[in-house]
């Protein structure tokens, strides 16, 4: 019995950390290195700002596009990329009443092929959710072996 309560708990626990794998800028308003094209329009969205607030967002120090909070001070912005800049990198910063909400950079050209997972933490997950089903499985079917097959009565 208290091998099923402790696996449980570790279940519990994993399943919780697959579900609490935060999404990239979802807590913090800062965004990783992206690419964008010319003429892309994208989205950018955060929190903190004072209610109803302005929010400007500048490329590399220069206005792009303005937007307004909303009562509880979250914002959403679509930005086209200009599509006479040179490729290069980018700073793109979203400011409110004078302080920085959100800042990332952008990486303008040709789309480059993507290498890798941004979703690792969920995988592990998922895999030690599994791993810890199957052992469960695998403990829970011999101990109804052993109980309908007691050691000893042939």
């Amino acid at each position: 019995m208290r091998a099923r309560v402790l696996l449980g708990v570790v279940v519990l626990a994993v399943l919780s950390f697959i579900v609490n794998v935060p999404a990239a800028d979802a807590q913090t308003g800062y965004g990783e290195t992206t690419n964008v094209l010319p003429g892309q329009v994208i989205n950018l969205s955060g929190i903190a700002c004072p209610p109803n607030g302005t929010v400007s967002i500048t490329l590399n120090g220069v206005e792009v596009a303005t937007g307004t909070a909303d009562a509880n001070g979250n914002w959403s912005v679509d930005v086209t990329i200009p599509s006479d800049l040179a490729d290069g990198t980018y700073a793109v910063n979203a400011t409110c009443g004078g302080k920085v909400v959100f800042s990332a950079t952008f990486v303008l050209g040709e789309e480059l092929s993507r290498t890798g997972a941004s979703h690792v933490g969920l995988l592990v997950g998922i895999g030690l959710a599994v791993i810890v089903l199957g052992t469960s499985l695998v403990l829970g079917s011999r101990r109804v072996r052993r109980e309908r097959d007691p050691v000893g009565t042939g």
